[in-house]
Protein backbone atom coordinates (compact mmCIF):
# COMPACT_ATOMS: atom_id res chain seq x y z
CA UNK A 1 0.00 0.00 0.00
CA UNK A 2 2.83 2.35 0.79
CA UNK A 3 4.22 1.77 -2.65
CA UNK A 4 0.86 2.63 -4.22
CA UNK A 5 0.66 5.87 -2.21
CA UNK A 6 4.15 6.87 -3.26
CA UNK A 7 3.21 6.37 -6.89
CA UNK A 8 0.11 8.51 -6.53
CA UNK A 9 2.01 11.25 -4.72
CA UNK A 10 4.66 11.13 -7.36
CA UNK A 11 2.13 12.11 -10.00
CA UNK A 12 0.97 15.07 -7.96
CA UNK A 13 -2.35 13.82 -6.62
CA UNK A 14 -3.17 15.32 -3.18
CA UNK A 15 -2.99 12.76 -0.45
CA UNK A 16 -6.59 13.14 0.67
CA UNK A 17 -8.02 12.78 -2.82
CA UNK A 18 -5.64 9.95 -3.44
CA UNK A 19 -6.84 8.07 -0.41
CA UNK A 20 -10.50 8.45 -1.38
CA UNK A 21 -9.91 7.36 -5.00
CA UNK A 22 -7.73 4.45 -4.08
CA UNK A 23 -10.23 3.24 -1.46
CA UNK A 24 -13.09 3.43 -3.91
CA UNK A 25 -11.18 1.36 -6.48
CA UNK A 26 -10.00 -1.06 -3.90
CA UNK A 27 -13.55 -1.60 -2.69
CA UNK A 28 -15.03 -1.77 -6.21
CA UNK A 29 -12.72 -4.48 -7.49
CA UNK A 30 -13.40 -6.66 -4.52
CA UNK A 31 -16.57 -7.87 -6.31
CA UNK A 32 -15.91 -7.01 -9.96
CA UNK A 33 -13.22 -7.70 -12.46
CA UNK A 34 -10.83 -4.92 -13.39
CA UNK A 35 -10.88 -3.33 -16.84
CA UNK A 36 -9.24 -5.20 -19.71
CA UNK A 37 -9.80 -8.54 -18.02
CA UNK A 38 -10.62 -11.49 -20.32
CA UNK A 39 -11.74 -14.91 -19.16
CA UNK A 40 -11.66 -17.60 -21.77
CA UNK A 41 -11.33 -14.79 -24.38
CA UNK A 42 -14.53 -13.16 -23.08
CA UNK A 43 -14.30 -9.51 -21.87
CA UNK A 44 -15.44 -9.58 -18.27
CA UNK A 45 -14.43 -6.04 -17.29
CA UNK A 46 -16.67 -4.71 -14.48
CA UNK A 47 -18.54 -8.01 -14.16
CA UNK A 48 -19.14 -9.78 -10.93
CA UNK A 49 -18.27 -13.43 -10.58
CA UNK A 50 -21.96 -14.35 -10.86
CA UNK A 51 -22.30 -12.30 -14.02
CA UNK A 52 -19.28 -14.05 -15.51
CA UNK A 53 -20.77 -17.39 -14.61
CA UNK A 54 -24.01 -16.37 -16.29
CA UNK A 55 -22.04 -15.54 -19.40
CA UNK A 56 -20.26 -18.88 -19.27
CA UNK A 57 -23.65 -20.55 -18.87
CA UNK A 58 -24.85 -18.65 -21.94
CA UNK A 59 -21.82 -19.87 -23.85
CA UNK A 60 -22.55 -23.43 -22.75
CA UNK A 61 -26.09 -22.99 -24.05
CA UNK A 62 -24.69 -22.30 -27.51
CA UNK A 63 -23.43 -25.90 -27.77
CA UNK A 64 -24.99 -28.07 -30.46
CA UNK A 65 -24.20 -31.62 -31.48
CA UNK A 66 -24.33 -32.24 -35.20
CA UNK A 67 -25.37 -35.78 -36.04
CA UNK A 68 -24.18 -37.02 -39.44
CA UNK A 69 -26.32 -39.79 -40.91
CA UNK A 70 -26.43 -41.91 -44.01
CA UNK A 71 -27.86 -40.57 -47.26
CA UNK A 72 -26.05 -37.25 -46.58
CA UNK A 73 -28.53 -36.30 -43.89
CA UNK A 74 -27.70 -34.36 -40.73
CA UNK A 75 -29.59 -33.44 -37.59
CA UNK A 76 -28.65 -31.21 -34.66
CA UNK A 77 -29.31 -31.53 -30.97
CA UNK A 78 -29.40 -28.31 -28.94
CA UNK A 79 -27.90 -27.75 -25.52
CA UNK A 80 -31.38 -27.17 -24.18
CA UNK A 81 -32.45 -30.62 -25.34
CA UNK A 82 -29.37 -32.05 -23.66
CA UNK A 83 -29.95 -30.24 -20.34
CA UNK A 84 -26.54 -28.56 -20.58
CA UNK A 85 -25.51 -26.03 -17.88
CA UNK A 86 -22.19 -24.42 -16.88
CA UNK A 87 -20.39 -26.37 -14.21
CA UNK A 88 -19.04 -24.01 -11.48
CA UNK A 89 -15.59 -25.27 -10.55
CA UNK A 90 -14.70 -22.23 -8.40
CA UNK A 91 -12.19 -20.98 -10.98
CA UNK A 92 -14.09 -17.71 -11.59
CA UNK A 93 -14.31 -16.90 -7.88
CA UNK A 94 -10.62 -17.66 -7.49
CA UNK A 95 -9.72 -15.46 -10.46
CA UNK A 96 -11.67 -12.59 -8.86
CA UNK A 97 -10.04 -13.11 -5.49
CA UNK A 98 -6.60 -13.24 -7.08
CA UNK A 99 -6.87 -9.69 -8.48
CA UNK A 100 -4.26 -7.31 -7.05
CA UNK A 101 -6.76 -4.72 -5.85
CA UNK A 102 -4.04 -2.72 -4.11
CA UNK A 103 -2.62 -1.84 -7.51
CA UNK A 104 -6.01 -1.49 -9.22
CA UNK A 105 -5.01 1.87 -10.74
CA UNK A 106 -2.04 0.17 -12.35
CA UNK A 107 -3.59 -3.22 -13.11
CA UNK A 108 -6.55 -1.53 -14.78
CA UNK A 109 -4.30 -0.44 -17.58
CA UNK A 110 -2.93 -3.94 -18.17
CA UNK A 111 -4.64 -6.57 -20.36
CA UNK A 112 -5.17 -9.76 -18.48
CA UNK A 113 -6.15 -13.11 -20.11
CA UNK A 114 -7.39 -15.74 -17.73
CA UNK A 115 -8.39 -19.29 -18.55
CA UNK A 116 -10.85 -21.04 -16.33
CA UNK A 117 -12.42 -24.46 -16.63
CA UNK A 118 -15.52 -24.16 -18.80
CA UNK A 119 -16.92 -27.54 -17.96
CA UNK A 120 -20.63 -28.12 -18.15
CA UNK A 121 -23.05 -30.65 -16.88
CA UNK A 122 -25.71 -32.38 -18.96
CA UNK A 123 -28.64 -34.66 -18.31
CA UNK A 124 -28.00 -38.21 -19.49
CA UNK A 125 -31.72 -38.89 -19.35
CA UNK A 126 -32.48 -35.86 -21.52
CA UNK A 127 -29.63 -36.76 -23.86
CA UNK A 128 -30.97 -40.27 -24.37
CA UNK A 129 -34.42 -38.86 -25.01
CA UNK A 130 -32.94 -36.41 -27.52
CA UNK A 131 -31.26 -39.33 -29.28
CA UNK A 132 -34.54 -41.19 -29.37
CA UNK A 133 -36.23 -38.12 -30.85
CA UNK A 134 -33.91 -38.01 -33.85
CA UNK A 135 -35.73 -38.59 -37.13
CA UNK A 136 -33.11 -41.19 -37.96
CA UNK A 137 -34.17 -43.17 -34.89
CA UNK A 138 -37.81 -43.32 -35.96
CA UNK A 139 -38.50 -46.88 -37.14
CA UNK A 140 -40.76 -45.47 -39.84
CA UNK A 141 -37.73 -43.77 -41.38
CA UNK A 142 -35.46 -46.78 -41.21
CA UNK A 143 -34.82 -49.21 -44.04
CA UNK A 144 -33.51 -52.66 -43.24
CA UNK A 145 -30.18 -53.83 -44.63
CA UNK A 146 -30.40 -56.51 -47.30
CA UNK A 147 -27.97 -59.37 -47.51
CA UNK A 148 -26.11 -60.01 -50.72
CA UNK A 149 -28.14 -62.49 -52.69
CA UNK A 150 -28.11 -64.68 -55.77
CA UNK A 151 -29.79 -63.22 -58.81
CA UNK A 152 -31.13 -65.36 -61.65
CA UNK A 153 -30.38 -63.79 -65.01
CA UNK A 154 -31.34 -64.90 -68.49
CA UNK A 155 -28.46 -67.32 -68.89
CA UNK A 156 -26.42 -67.20 -65.70
CA UNK A 157 -26.49 -66.49 -61.99
CA UNK A 158 -24.75 -63.56 -60.32
CA UNK A 159 -24.47 -61.93 -56.91
CA UNK A 160 -26.49 -58.86 -56.02
CA UNK A 161 -24.53 -56.57 -53.72
CA UNK A 162 -25.73 -56.15 -50.16
CA UNK A 163 -27.47 -52.89 -49.28
CA UNK A 164 -26.70 -51.19 -45.99
CA UNK A 165 -30.04 -49.61 -45.24
CA UNK A 166 -30.56 -47.00 -42.53
CA UNK A 167 -31.56 -49.08 -39.53
CA UNK A 168 -29.72 -47.96 -36.40
CA UNK A 169 -28.96 -49.98 -33.32
CA UNK A 170 -30.97 -47.92 -30.78
CA UNK A 171 -28.97 -48.76 -27.68
CA UNK A 172 -25.58 -48.31 -29.30
CA UNK A 173 -26.70 -45.01 -30.85
CA UNK A 174 -27.93 -43.63 -27.53
CA UNK A 175 -24.68 -44.63 -25.82
CA UNK A 176 -22.56 -43.06 -28.55
CA UNK A 177 -24.44 -39.75 -28.40
CA UNK A 178 -24.13 -39.67 -24.60
CA UNK A 179 -20.37 -40.24 -24.96
CA UNK A 180 -20.11 -37.53 -27.64
CA UNK A 181 -21.84 -34.96 -25.42
CA UNK A 182 -19.79 -36.00 -22.40
CA UNK A 183 -16.57 -35.49 -24.37
CA UNK A 184 -17.86 -32.19 -25.85
CA UNK A 185 -17.67 -33.34 -29.45
CA UNK A 186 -19.26 -30.99 -31.94
CA UNK A 187 -20.07 -33.74 -34.44
CA UNK A 188 -20.78 -37.43 -34.37
CA UNK A 189 -20.82 -39.54 -37.54
CA UNK A 190 -23.17 -42.47 -36.98
CA UNK A 191 -21.73 -44.46 -39.88
CA UNK A 192 -18.10 -44.01 -38.82
CA UNK A 193 -19.05 -45.12 -35.33
CA UNK A 194 -20.55 -48.33 -36.64
CA UNK A 195 -24.02 -47.64 -35.28
CA UNK A 196 -25.99 -48.94 -38.27
CA UNK A 197 -27.20 -52.52 -38.51
CA UNK A 198 -25.14 -54.08 -41.27
CA UNK A 199 -26.10 -56.99 -43.59
CA UNK A 200 -24.96 -60.41 -42.42
CA UNK A 201 -23.91 -61.57 -45.89
CA UNK A 202 -21.87 -59.47 -48.30
CA UNK A 203 -20.90 -60.06 -51.92
CA UNK A 204 -17.50 -61.43 -50.94
CA UNK A 205 -19.02 -64.14 -48.76
CA UNK A 206 -17.25 -67.39 -49.61
CA UNK A 207 -20.31 -69.59 -49.26
CA UNK A 208 -22.39 -67.30 -51.47
CA UNK A 209 -19.71 -67.30 -54.17
CA UNK A 210 -19.49 -71.09 -54.03
CA UNK A 211 -23.26 -71.40 -54.44
CA UNK A 212 -23.26 -69.12 -57.49
CA UNK A 213 -20.39 -71.08 -59.01
CA UNK A 214 -22.25 -74.34 -58.40
CA UNK A 215 -25.42 -72.98 -60.02
CA UNK A 216 -23.55 -71.74 -63.08
CA UNK A 217 -21.79 -75.08 -63.33
CA UNK A 218 -25.18 -76.80 -63.43
CA UNK A 219 -25.99 -74.80 -66.56
CA UNK A 220 -22.98 -76.33 -68.33
CA UNK A 221 -23.92 -79.93 -67.52
CA UNK A 222 -24.69 -82.03 -70.59
CA UNK A 223 -26.64 -85.19 -69.86
CA UNK A 224 -27.44 -87.14 -73.04
CA UNK A 225 -29.98 -89.92 -73.40
CA UNK A 226 -29.54 -91.86 -76.65
CA UNK A 227 -32.82 -93.69 -77.18
CA UNK A 228 -31.83 -95.21 -80.54
CA UNK A 229 -32.88 -94.39 -84.09
CA UNK A 230 -31.39 -90.90 -83.75
CA UNK A 231 -33.66 -90.05 -80.81
CA UNK A 232 -31.46 -87.92 -78.58
CA UNK A 233 -32.78 -86.28 -75.43
CA UNK A 234 -30.55 -83.74 -73.71
CA UNK A 235 -31.65 -80.90 -71.41
CA UNK A 236 -30.48 -77.53 -72.68
CA UNK A 237 -28.92 -74.85 -70.50
CA UNK A 238 -32.11 -72.81 -70.91
CA UNK A 239 -34.21 -75.74 -69.69
CA UNK A 240 -31.95 -76.31 -66.70
CA UNK A 241 -32.15 -72.58 -65.94
CA UNK A 242 -35.94 -72.77 -65.99
CA UNK A 243 -35.85 -75.73 -63.58
CA UNK A 244 -33.79 -73.84 -61.00
CA UNK A 245 -36.24 -72.12 -58.68
CA UNK A 246 -35.76 -69.98 -55.60
CA UNK A 247 -36.98 -71.27 -52.27
CA UNK A 248 -38.28 -69.26 -49.34
CA UNK A 249 -34.77 -69.20 -47.85
CA UNK A 250 -33.33 -67.56 -50.98
CA UNK A 251 -31.48 -70.66 -52.19
CA UNK A 252 -31.97 -72.17 -55.62
CA UNK A 253 -32.62 -75.83 -56.35
CA UNK A 254 -33.95 -77.94 -59.17
CA UNK A 255 -37.73 -78.13 -59.26
CA UNK A 256 -38.53 -81.83 -59.11
CA UNK A 257 -41.90 -81.32 -60.78
CA UNK A 258 -40.38 -79.36 -63.68
CA UNK A 259 -37.61 -81.91 -64.23
CA UNK A 260 -40.19 -84.66 -63.91
CA UNK A 261 -42.29 -83.06 -66.63
CA UNK A 262 -39.31 -83.19 -68.97
CA UNK A 263 -38.71 -86.85 -68.09
CA UNK A 264 -42.43 -87.55 -68.60
CA UNK A 265 -42.14 -86.23 -72.14
CA UNK A 266 -39.12 -88.44 -72.84
CA UNK A 267 -41.00 -91.44 -71.44
CA UNK A 268 -44.12 -90.58 -73.45
CA UNK A 269 -42.06 -90.44 -76.63
CA UNK A 270 -40.07 -93.61 -76.08
CA UNK A 271 -41.91 -96.00 -73.73
CA UNK A 272 -43.46 -98.98 -75.50
CA UNK A 273 -44.71 -101.19 -72.68
CA UNK A 274 -48.15 -102.61 -73.47
CA UNK A 275 -48.64 -100.26 -76.44
CA UNK A 276 -49.79 -100.93 -79.97
CA UNK A 277 -46.92 -101.76 -82.24
CA UNK A 278 -46.08 -102.86 -85.74
CA UNK A 279 -44.55 -106.27 -86.31
CA UNK A 280 -43.01 -107.80 -89.38
CA UNK A 281 -44.03 -111.46 -89.68
CA UNK A 282 -41.88 -114.26 -91.04
CA UNK A 283 -43.36 -113.58 -94.47
CA UNK A 284 -42.34 -109.93 -94.39
CA UNK A 285 -45.88 -108.70 -93.93
CA UNK A 286 -46.24 -105.83 -91.48
CA UNK A 287 -49.15 -106.23 -89.08
CA UNK A 288 -50.57 -104.02 -86.32
CA UNK A 289 -50.53 -105.60 -82.88
CA UNK A 290 -53.02 -104.36 -80.35
CA UNK A 291 -51.97 -102.97 -77.01
CA UNK A 292 -52.30 -104.81 -73.76
CA UNK A 293 -49.25 -107.05 -73.69
CA UNK A 294 -46.54 -106.77 -71.08
CA UNK A 295 -43.49 -106.38 -73.28
CA UNK A 296 -41.60 -103.15 -73.90
CA UNK A 297 -39.88 -100.24 -72.24
CA UNK A 298 -41.51 -98.67 -69.18
CA UNK A 299 -39.47 -95.92 -67.58
CA UNK A 300 -39.37 -95.48 -63.83
CA UNK A 301 -40.02 -91.78 -64.14
CA UNK A 302 -39.55 -90.93 -60.46
CA UNK A 303 -36.14 -92.61 -60.25
CA UNK A 304 -35.05 -91.27 -63.62
CA UNK A 305 -36.02 -87.78 -62.51
CA UNK A 306 -34.09 -88.17 -59.26
CA UNK A 307 -31.07 -89.48 -61.17
CA UNK A 308 -31.15 -86.56 -63.62
CA UNK A 309 -31.43 -84.07 -60.75
CA UNK A 310 -28.47 -85.75 -59.06
CA UNK A 311 -26.37 -85.57 -62.24
CA UNK A 312 -27.12 -81.89 -62.80
CA UNK A 313 -26.63 -80.97 -59.15
CA UNK A 314 -23.27 -82.74 -59.00
CA UNK A 315 -22.12 -81.41 -62.37
CA UNK A 316 -21.90 -84.86 -63.95
CA UNK A 317 -21.94 -84.63 -67.74
CA UNK A 318 -22.01 -87.59 -70.10
CA UNK A 319 -24.22 -90.31 -71.49
CA UNK A 320 -27.03 -91.48 -69.27
CA UNK A 321 -29.58 -94.28 -69.35
CA UNK A 322 -33.08 -93.94 -67.93
CA UNK A 323 -34.00 -96.20 -65.05
CA UNK A 324 -36.66 -98.69 -66.17
CA UNK A 325 -39.42 -100.67 -64.55
CA UNK A 326 -39.52 -102.92 -67.62
CA UNK A 327 -37.07 -103.21 -70.47
CA UNK A 328 -37.09 -104.59 -73.99
CA UNK A 329 -34.41 -106.23 -76.13
CA UNK A 330 -33.75 -103.24 -78.34
CA UNK A 331 -33.62 -99.50 -77.79
CA UNK A 332 -34.69 -98.89 -81.42
CA UNK A 333 -38.23 -97.86 -82.24
CA UNK A 334 -38.86 -101.51 -83.12
CA UNK A 335 -37.87 -102.75 -79.69
CA UNK A 336 -38.54 -106.46 -80.30
CA UNK A 337 -34.95 -106.94 -81.34
CA UNK A 338 -33.54 -110.00 -83.04
CA UNK A 339 -34.40 -112.76 -80.56
CA UNK A 340 -38.07 -113.63 -80.15
CA UNK A 341 -40.81 -116.17 -80.75
CA UNK A 342 -43.55 -115.62 -83.33
CA UNK A 343 -46.71 -117.73 -82.98
CA UNK A 344 -49.21 -117.76 -85.85
CA UNK A 345 -52.44 -119.32 -84.59
CA UNK A 346 -53.98 -119.43 -88.04
CA UNK A 347 -51.00 -121.36 -89.38
CA UNK A 348 -50.45 -123.31 -86.13
CA UNK A 349 -46.77 -122.54 -86.54
CA UNK A 350 -44.08 -121.06 -84.33
CA UNK A 351 -41.01 -119.28 -85.63
CA UNK A 352 -38.14 -118.60 -83.25
CA UNK A 353 -35.45 -116.14 -84.18
CA UNK A 354 -32.04 -115.66 -82.66
CA UNK A 355 -30.06 -112.50 -83.40
CA UNK A 356 -32.30 -111.81 -86.38
CA UNK A 357 -31.96 -115.27 -87.93
CA UNK A 358 -34.67 -117.92 -88.06
CA UNK A 359 -33.49 -120.70 -85.74
CA UNK A 360 -36.59 -122.84 -85.17
CA UNK A 361 -39.65 -123.37 -87.35
CA UNK A 362 -42.14 -125.83 -85.91
CA UNK A 363 -45.82 -126.72 -85.95
CA UNK A 364 -47.64 -126.24 -82.66
CA UNK A 365 -51.00 -126.74 -81.03
CA UNK A 366 -52.49 -123.67 -79.42
CA UNK A 367 -55.48 -123.23 -77.09
CA UNK A 368 -58.76 -125.09 -77.60
CA UNK A 369 -61.21 -122.73 -79.23
CA UNK A 370 -64.17 -125.08 -78.80
CA UNK A 371 -63.71 -125.16 -75.03
CA UNK A 372 -63.16 -121.41 -74.68
CA UNK A 373 -59.43 -121.54 -73.90
CA UNK A 374 -57.84 -120.17 -77.08
CA UNK A 375 -54.33 -118.82 -76.75
CA UNK A 376 -54.53 -115.02 -76.17
CA UNK A 377 -53.53 -113.26 -79.38
CA UNK A 378 -52.96 -109.90 -81.01
CA UNK A 379 -50.19 -108.62 -78.80
CA UNK A 380 -46.65 -109.07 -77.51
CA UNK A 381 -45.68 -110.52 -74.16
CA UNK A 382 -42.40 -111.02 -72.34
CA UNK A 383 -41.26 -114.39 -71.06
CA UNK A 384 -41.79 -114.33 -67.30
CA UNK A 385 -39.79 -117.39 -66.23
CA UNK A 386 -37.62 -120.23 -67.50
CA UNK A 387 -38.14 -123.53 -65.76
CA UNK A 388 -36.96 -127.03 -66.66
CA UNK A 389 -38.94 -130.06 -65.51
CA UNK A 390 -42.02 -128.12 -64.50
CA UNK A 391 -45.01 -129.80 -62.85
CA UNK A 392 -48.36 -128.09 -63.38
CA UNK A 393 -50.74 -128.09 -60.47
CA UNK A 394 -53.89 -127.44 -62.49
CA UNK A 395 -53.25 -130.23 -64.98
CA UNK A 396 -51.48 -133.50 -64.11
CA UNK A 397 -48.70 -133.15 -66.63
CA UNK A 398 -44.98 -132.63 -66.41
CA UNK A 399 -42.92 -130.80 -69.04
CA UNK A 400 -39.21 -130.59 -69.65
CA UNK A 401 -39.23 -126.96 -70.76
CA UNK A 402 -41.55 -124.23 -69.46
CA UNK A 403 -41.53 -120.62 -70.69
CA UNK A 404 -44.63 -118.80 -69.35
CA UNK A 405 -45.40 -115.42 -70.93
CA UNK A 406 -49.00 -114.55 -70.01
CA UNK A 407 -50.04 -115.81 -66.58
CA UNK A 408 -50.73 -119.55 -66.96
CA UNK A 409 -50.12 -119.39 -70.69
CA UNK A 410 -46.70 -120.29 -72.02
CA UNK A 411 -44.51 -122.28 -74.39
CA UNK A 412 -43.78 -125.88 -73.43
CA UNK A 413 -43.14 -129.31 -74.84
CA UNK A 414 -46.09 -131.70 -75.15
CA UNK A 415 -44.75 -135.25 -75.20
CA UNK A 416 -48.27 -136.65 -74.93
CA UNK A 417 -49.17 -135.41 -78.38
CA UNK A 418 -48.35 -137.43 -81.47
CA UNK A 419 -49.17 -134.73 -83.97
CA UNK A 420 -49.04 -130.93 -84.21
CA UNK A 421 -50.38 -128.28 -86.55
CA UNK A 422 -53.44 -128.37 -88.70
CA UNK A 423 -56.88 -127.86 -87.09
CA UNK A 424 -56.18 -129.76 -83.87
CA UNK A 425 -56.40 -126.54 -81.83
CA UNK A 426 -60.01 -125.95 -82.80
CA UNK A 427 -61.43 -128.94 -80.90
CA UNK A 428 -58.49 -130.64 -79.21
CA UNK A 429 -56.26 -127.73 -78.38
CA UNK A 430 -54.48 -126.96 -75.13
CA UNK A 431 -55.73 -125.20 -72.03
CA UNK A 432 -54.27 -122.01 -73.56
CA UNK A 433 -50.56 -122.84 -73.86
CA UNK A 434 -48.55 -123.31 -77.03
CA UNK A 435 -47.88 -127.06 -77.13
CA UNK A 436 -44.63 -127.72 -78.95
CA UNK A 437 -42.88 -130.89 -80.14
CA UNK A 438 -40.26 -131.88 -77.52
CA UNK A 439 -37.24 -131.76 -79.87
CA UNK A 440 -38.23 -128.32 -81.17
CA UNK A 441 -39.00 -127.10 -77.66
CA UNK A 442 -35.54 -128.10 -76.48
CA UNK A 443 -34.09 -125.82 -79.15
CA UNK A 444 -36.48 -123.02 -78.25
CA UNK A 445 -35.63 -123.39 -74.56
CA UNK A 446 -31.93 -123.02 -75.34
CA UNK A 447 -32.55 -119.82 -77.33
CA UNK A 448 -35.10 -117.81 -75.40
CA UNK A 449 -34.47 -116.14 -72.06
CA UNK A 450 -36.57 -114.35 -69.47
CA UNK A 451 -37.70 -111.02 -70.92
CA UNK A 452 -37.57 -112.10 -74.56
CA UNK A 453 -40.75 -111.26 -76.48
CA UNK A 454 -43.39 -113.71 -77.64
CA UNK A 455 -45.63 -112.34 -80.40
CA UNK A 456 -48.93 -114.15 -80.87
CA UNK A 457 -51.37 -113.25 -83.63
CA UNK A 458 -54.37 -115.02 -85.07
CA UNK A 459 -53.76 -114.27 -88.73
CA UNK A 460 -51.88 -111.47 -90.44
CA UNK A 461 -55.16 -109.92 -91.54
CA UNK A 462 -56.79 -110.49 -88.14
CA UNK A 463 -54.08 -110.22 -85.47
CA UNK A 464 -56.59 -110.43 -82.63
CA UNK A 465 -58.45 -113.71 -82.66
CA UNK A 466 -61.00 -115.27 -80.34
CA UNK A 467 -60.20 -114.50 -76.73
CA UNK A 468 -60.53 -116.97 -73.83
CA UNK A 469 -63.91 -117.31 -72.19
CA UNK A 470 -62.66 -119.95 -69.80
CA UNK A 471 -59.64 -120.07 -67.51
CA UNK A 472 -56.34 -120.45 -69.30
CA UNK A 473 -54.05 -122.81 -67.40
CA UNK A 474 -50.69 -124.35 -67.98
CA UNK A 475 -50.77 -127.63 -69.87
Amino acid sequence: MKKAVKILLAVGIPAAALAVAWGAGYSRYENTFMPRTFINKMNVSGMTADEVKEKLDEEAAKYTLTVKERENKTETISANALGIAYKDTGDVDKALADQNRALWFYESGQSKSITVADDYTFSEKMTRQAAQNLAAMDPANMTDPENASIVKGEDSFSIKEATSGTRLDPQKTENAIVDAVASRQDTIDLDENGLYVEPDVTADDGDLKARVDALNKMLTVQVKYDMGDNRIYQPTAAEIMSWLVEGEDGTYSLDTAAVGKWVDKMAYDTDTFGLRRQFTTHTGQVIELAGGGDYGWAMNKDKTTADLIDRITNGTSGDATPIYLYSANSRAKNDIGGTYAEVSIGEQMMYVYKDGQLAVETPVVTGNEAKGTPTPSGSCWAIDAKKPNAQFSQNPVKVACWLPFNGGCGLHDASWRSSFGGDIYKTNGSHGCVNTPPDAMNQVFSILEIGDPVIVYYTPDQPVGPQPTGTVTAG
